[in-house]
């Protein structure tokens, strides 16, 4: 399994960005890029600006059989601040392939995320809980874009 390195973490993106001529297209491609740096880097306020994201937003991600639903900005902010408070916000893609139609983003991804030996994805593992785990899984996405700004994530 490749090891997590936040400095590749754009790389689907840019692959896609470095072939795609749409400017609608490309927009939504640098919306998404932009989103997920700052996911990573802790600065989840910025996401919610109105520029990046439309005002009632949906999330729906479901892992291990549990499905999250954040409906509407408040939600979406709570989640956020919530990810980044138990500072579980250090994941994304170790590898990518990123699409773009005129509805969305779509992706398709192995995906990692760093968390401590006592994080819930752990539950019933032999880990240490002070140390520093990632935990992998593939996934799918849907990223609707209304007028350049993000209207939910799907996955």
């Amino acid at each position: 399994m490749k090891v997590f390195d936040v400095r590749e973490i754009t790389a689907g993106v840019d692959a896609a960005l470095a072939v795609v001529g749409n400017p609608r297209h490309r927009h939504m491609l640098k919306n998404y890029r932009r989103h997920a740096l700052l996911e990573v880097s802790g600065f989840w306020e910025d996401i919610l600006l109105p520029a990046m994201i439309v005002d009632h937003p949906v999330y729906r991600l479901t892992e291990r059989g549990k499905t999250l639903v954040c409906d509407g900005l408040e939600e979406v902010r709570s989640f956020y601040a919530d990810i980044v408070g138990r500072g579980v916000n250090v994941f994304g893609a170790v590898e990518e392939k990123v699409a773009v139609s005129d509805y969305g983003v779509f992706i398709e991804a192995v995906f990692a995320q760093v968390v401590r030996g006592g994080d819930s994805a752990l539950a019933g593992e032999d880990v240490d809980p002070d140390g520093t785990y990632q935990v992998s899984h593939r996934f799918a996405a849907a990223w609707p874009y209304r007028d350049g700004r993000l209207v939910g994530e799907f996955i």
